[in-house]
């Protein structure tokens, strides 16, 4: 917008992480970034002389990132079905024993009314079955038009949303010294352009905002209302460390600052590796398989499940099949025994005599797969 580097920014990773159940989970970042100087002639630095920290241009230190991860107990996609309803910037969702706190986010996919798709911040939680989350806002930049009269223009990267002149908006500004609140639009220019006239206060800087329709141009409540489908509750995000996670979803973005108008941060490496320790699970005291007694075949059930992976890794939801060793007891020649079904929770084990009939036989076994189970 010909002001400089904007100060803050946020990169969120495309890609949700869906284990299909708690599992513990080691992370480690990726992340390697470099400052550089944007402007490094005298003419288009746009920083005061007594603030630049070097004369070269060759000095660049005042940018920085953070990589943030959020999680997710329950299902980590829209796919519990809930009702809502809309006034102005707050939406009323209703869901059987939805588990969401304050501050936590939600993805929700509307499948009636008119309400925005997204991930929402959790404001309030009314009870075990009702809580109140804010609308998706959309993020815009905005500059200063005339500062006698505060007038101010913000663009966004696509369409505004359909506004037209005196609908009220409400701003929250995120950089710059614009007060955040309801303000009526002026007009509205192509490219996602808007402008409005905040007041007669002429220090108003330049900044970054993230707006929402509230009201239309004859002062009436923005409302909607229908069904969705919302996710179980995430986390707020957190600085990334490595380390071990206990989570079913993995939510990722990247904060990016600078602190000088010259200066902007340069990403080489942004990402992460996901990885679970092999398990063993050996179970010494011998268990009565019953086969002939209950003429059929016994079922195992771990004492902690294994991941066995997801159809967005390894596109398999058996790649990672536990391996089972059988141990024996008080068989004799010909007695032998079969696993005929194996999953992360449980394996399916026959035992039986030399003519192929089922014979009451105690085992014990030991399990060996990757992650454990919450």
């Amino acid at each position: 917008m010909g002001d400089g580097i904007v100060s803050q920014g946020f990169y969120t990773f495309v890609d949700d992480l869906d284990l299909g159940a708690v599992f513990n989970l080691s992370l480690e970042r990726h992340f390697k970034t470099a400052a550089i100087v944007v402007s490094d002639l005298w003419d288009s630095r746009l920083t005061l002389v007594d603030s630049m920290p070097d004369w070269d241009g060759t000095l660049a230190e005042d940018v920085g990132a953070k990589l943030q991860v959020a999680t997710c107990q329950g299902v980590p996609t829209s796919s519990q079905a809930a009702t809502y309803s809309q006034t102005q910037d707050l939406i009323t969702i209703t869901r059987t024993s939805h588990g969401a706190s304050v501050n936590d986010q939600v993805l929700a996919d509307f499948t009636g009314g008119t309400a925005s798709d997204g991930f929402l911040k959790v404001a309030s939680v009314t009870n075990a079955n009702v809580f109140v989350a804010e609308a998706v806002r959309v993020l815009a930049e905005y500059e200063v038009v005339d500062a006698s009269t505060g007038e101010i223009r913000f663009i966004t990267t696509g369409d505004h949303g359909g506004l037209v002149a005196n609908d009220t908006v409400n701003l929250r500004v995120l950089t710059g010294n614009l007060t955040s609140g309801d303000y009526t639009v002026g007009s509205t220019l192509p490219l996602g352009t808007v402008q409005i006239t905040t007041s007669s206060n002429n220090s108003i800087t330049s900044g970054t905002l993230e707006f929402i329709k509230v009201k239309d141009s004859s002062g009436n409540n923005v409302t909607t209302s229908g069904s969705c489908n919302i996710s179980s509750a995430f986390s707020p995000f957190n600085i990334f460390a490595n380390g071990e996670y206990s989570a079913r979803g993995f939510r990722f973005r990247a904060e990016l600052f600078s602190d000088d108008q010259d200066e902007n941060i340069e990403i080489d490496e942004l990402g992460y590796t996901a990885s679970m320790k092999r398990r063993t699970e050996t179970v010494n005291t011998a268990i009565a398989s019953q086969c002939l007694t209950n003429n059929s075949a016994k079922t195992v059930t771990f004492g902690n499940s294994f991941f066995t992976g997801t159809s967005a890794i390894n596109s398999s939801t058996t790649a990672f099949l536990p391996t089972i060793g059988i141990t024996l007891e008080g068989a004799v020649s010909g007695d032998y025994f079969k696993i005929t079904s194996v999953t992360g929770t449980q394996f399916v084990i026959e035992t039986r005599d030399s003519g192929n009939n089922f014979k009451d036989l105690s085992f014990k076994y030991t399990a060996v797969g990757f992650g454990k189970g919450v």
